[in-house]
């Protein structure tokens, strides 16, 4: 207590919280604490405003993640939706080739 008597004269102010109160409702025994801090302007960053913090740059990080990998799908998509496309005029290039050579072929037996 002599400690504490000297910091009170010092300028500091001490806030107790009863064990028994803290162990049965920590919410409510914190509560006029918190509102001595905000009284005070006192700003205090606790484990779960960091956890939080921490929580929303994660789900930032999760979320920028997602939009690249679906530009990156959507990038492939249309690569193959380009290839499928010169693929499928390939094939038509090549029946074309055949039927023409078909009738090329027929024309020359008629002649």
């Amino acid at each position: 207590m002599q400690r504490q008597e000297i910091l009170e004269r010092a300028g500091w102010q001490f806030f107790r919280i009863l064990y028994s109160y803290y162990i049965n409702d920590k919410h409510q025994a914190t509560a006029q604490l918190w509102d001595v801090l905000f009284n005070h302007s006192i700003q205090v960053e606790t484990r779960v405003k960091k956890q939080d913090n921490i929580q929303l740059q994660e789900k930032s990080t999760q979320e920028e993640q997602i939009k690249n990998i679906e530009s990156e799908q959507l990038s492939i998509f249309k690569q193959s939706e380009n290839e499928a496309t010169e693929t499928l005029f390939l094939i038509f290039i090549n029946q074309a080739i055949i039927s023409f050579l078909k009738v090329k072929k027929k024309m020359q037996i008629l002649v």
